[in-house]
């Protein structure tokens, strides 16, 4: 076989091979080598920006921390003062719930003459200052009580005009509309009262309002048909006019109880005894004459001693059931209220809170019981 034999060719530019390595130089010591610091002066700026930041953001986060913590301690402190002044509202009602048990346990004694009357240990409790929180500087206490003890059967009671058969009661009816008279309601509010508690869906006359009257509000809803938990509910009928100031001078006259009640001639203003006997206001208070000194005991005596019908005693008593229990505490500025409702059972003395409300009193009504104390 034959080698083939190609001719050697020439490069007109031959590549010339460089030697990379830095030419020696005698000044630099023989282990160093020379790094190239190219950049080495922007590096350490973005560094120290970077550190920087991190303590800005520090910074903001310990700051934050500090405030919250701030925060936190503040709301604890406000948290505390505030359970302080509503365990002594609440330790007020248990004080008085024992005294109206202490009552009960003494009138059981008395058996037929038993009363409850102004004289009563649980109804002198007005207003009282707390001496633990006396200021030392002024001699002067920062701590205050504002009690008020009242049982409800001395007022009308508005569930009385549909009684426990469902019927409406035209005696009460009566009453309830006078006492609206009195304080210049439109007496429209009798009907309207009525048509929301009782039982059918038929309006007791032209002027009142049943669920197809409110299913067209927005938001839509129905007559309770059963009788009212609270006054406040007059500001769901049909066209109220019950704005919360003539609620709180109707409330002077008018409760609402879950059953039907009697009258307490002891505690009754002569206006409410007027009503329910139909005599003029002016006899009533002939009637109640020395009432805060004596007593009265027995309610057929008092019909009997001022020529009234003997019938009347079915709707009169001495005696009451339902107490409103009022509570303001007062320490040092921090605020704490209690309205409680509480029923004691005429058998065995035993007592039930019905209701407990925390909210601050209407302030017509804290006026006009600040004003009677």
């Amino acid at each position: 076989m034959k080698k083939l034999i190609f001719p050697a060719i020439k490069l007109s530019n031959p590549v010339k091979r460089f030697n990379t390595a830095k030419p020696y130089n005698p000044a630099l010591p023989a282990n160093r080598v020379s790094i190239p610091t190219t950049g080495l002066h922007h590096q350490r700026g973005v560094a120290l920006i970077s550190v920087m930041l991190i303590f800005a953001i520090a910074a903001a986060l310990a700051a934050r921390m500090m405030t919250n913590g701030a925060v936190q301690v503040e709301q604890a402190s406000v948290y505390l003062q505030q359970q302080r002044v509503t365990t002594y509202a609440q330790g007020v009602e248990s004080y008085v719930i024992a005294l109206l048990k202490e009552d009960w346990d003494k009138d059981s004694q008395q058996e037929a003459a038993a009363f409850d009357h102004p004289q009563d240990s649980w109804a002198q409790l007005k207003r009282f200052p707390l001496d633990e929180f006396e200021n030392e500087a002024s001699g002067k206490s920062e701590g205050e009580i504002l009690l008020r003890v009242e049982p409800l059967n001395g007022f009308f009671n508005l569930g009385n005009i549909i009684n426990d058969k469902g019927e409406i009661d035209p005696t009460q009816v009566r009453i309830f509309k006078q006492i609206l008279v009195n304080h210049q309601v439109p007496t429209q509010m009798v009907d309207l009262t009525i048509d929301w508690m009782d039982l059918d869906n038929t309006t007791n006359s032209l002027l009142g309002a049943e669920d197809n009257n409110y299913l067209l509000k927005s938001p839509a809803y129905r007559t309770a048909d059963q009788r009212m938990v609270n006054l406040s509910e007059w500001a769901l009928l049909e066209n109220s006019e019950i704005t919360p100031d003539v609620q709180a001078k109707l409330e002077q006259d008018i409760t609402i109880l879950p059953e039907v009640t009697k009258v307490n001639v002891n505690w009754a203003k002569p206006e409410i005894l007027a009503l329910v006997t139909q005599s003029s206001p002016g006899q009533a208070e002939q009637w109640v004459v020395g009432r805060e000194f004596t007593p009265i005991t027995n309610v057929k005596e008092f019909l009997t001693k001022n020529n009234l019908d003997e019938k009347l005693e079915s709707l009169l008593t001495t005696r009451s059931q339902y107490f409103c229990i009022r509570i303001r505490v007062n320490i040092s500025g921090q605020l704490a209220y209690i309205t409680s409702i509480v029923h004691r059972q005429q058998a065995d003395g035993s007592i039930t809170v019905l209701q407990r409300n925390y909210l601050p009193f209407n302030k017509a009504i804290l006026k006009l019981e600040e004003e009677q104390s």
